[in-house]
């Protein structure tokens, strides 16, 4: 007679290898998409204009107009006075035959009141050279 031999069964295994790479990839994934996300968020549409090239910008001050009506400079929010405050001691620091230019960048979604205010009081204090930031086709 014949006996069965007893055959061992070994444990099962997973192999967490394939599972620790997955996890990491959605990890650098989701990092990724945050950083994308938020720059996203600050992003300003311009309105359409065919190229031409200007050597004065170099020597402009920029100036954004939020989706909002915001007003920033430097990158920082300021109010209308402030911002008006700003160009003055920008302007003082020219030399005589320097002219102050401003370099605009207006979101094409914000109303158009908080563009025609501060263009007035550009023409208030006398600052006549503005160029406005336009997407070239």
């Amino acid at each position: 007679m014949r006996l069965a031999k007893m055959r061992h069964r070994s444990a099962i295994a997973f192999n967490m290898t394939p599972m620790i790479d997955i996890v990491f990839l959605l990890i650098i994934f989701f990092m990724t998409v945050s950083q994308i996300t938020r720059v996203a968020q600050n992003a300003i549409q311009l309105p359409m204009v065919p190229q031409s090239e200007d050597p004065e910008a170099r020597r402009a001050v920029t100036l954004i107009i939020n989706q909002q009506g915001f007003y920033e400079f430097n990158g920082e929010p300021k109010p209308l006075n402030e911002l008006l405050t700003a160009l003055a001691i920008e302007r003082s620091r020219l030399k005589d035959n320097e002219t102050l230019f401003i370099h605009l960048k207006c979101d094409k979604r914000t109303s158009t009141e908080a563009l025609n205010r501060l263009l007035a009081e550009l023409r208030r204090i006398e600052i006549h050279s503005v160029r406005m930031s336009v997407i070239q086709q």
